[in-house]
């Protein structure tokens, strides 16, 4: 890509997106994800920068480290497969002249990292980064024709854990002295 991961260069000065995320824990190491994100992002790269409105979908498998059933925190890995929309507009730093706009979907697919908190019985928290790969060049509102764009998204989810058979895994059991 020929621009940077970091973002924000919004007028906030941070790219936020909100969303939807729901998992299912298939038991206590392995888990299938759902999650949905609409919101914006920006990066720059010397002289311009793009601002783009986005949404991500994309299903995921969770591999939870260090998990137990008394577990009330731990680390997981996240393989996801989706598809983005964006809507971006590339612009001059110095007279902030839009000079290339790009809109579309694409296919993605990321891994990331992160860590995982349980709240009560059903809801928790997701701290953790995700590098994604878009299968578009024009994500960050110009096509040079390099077939992909990168990117990074850091963030924190608030998290609904679906109940099933495996509920033991899901909810947080204090031990039995």
């Amino acid at each position: 890509t020929d621009i940077d991961l970091r973002g924000g260069h919004q007028a906030a000065n941070i790219d936020l997106s909100y969303g939807l995320y729901m998992n299912y824990d298939i038991n206590e190491r392995v888990g299938i994800d759902i999650n949905a994100e609409y919101g914006s992002m920006s990066g720059g790269f010397e002289m311009q920068y793009y601002n783009a409105t986005v949404m991500l979908i994309s299903a995921g498998v969770n591999l939870s480290m260090f998990r137990s059933k008394e577990s009330k925190a731990w680390p997981y890995f996240r393989l996801s497969a989706g598809m983005g929309n964006f809507n971006s507009e590339r612009k001059f730093l110095h007279d902030e002249q839009v000079f290339s706009e790009t809109s579309g979907s694409c296919f993605q697919n990321g891994v990331g990292l992160g860590y995982a908190f349980k709240i009560g019985h059903d809801f928790g928290l997701r701290l953790g980064t995700e590098f994604i790969i878009n299968y578009t060049d024009a994500w960050d509102g110009y096509d040079n024709d390099q077939c992909t764009d990168i990117l990074l998204i850091s963030g924190l989810k608030f998290t609904y854990t679906l109940p099933g058979k495996n509920a033991q895994y899901q909810r947080f059991t204090p031990p039995v002295k």
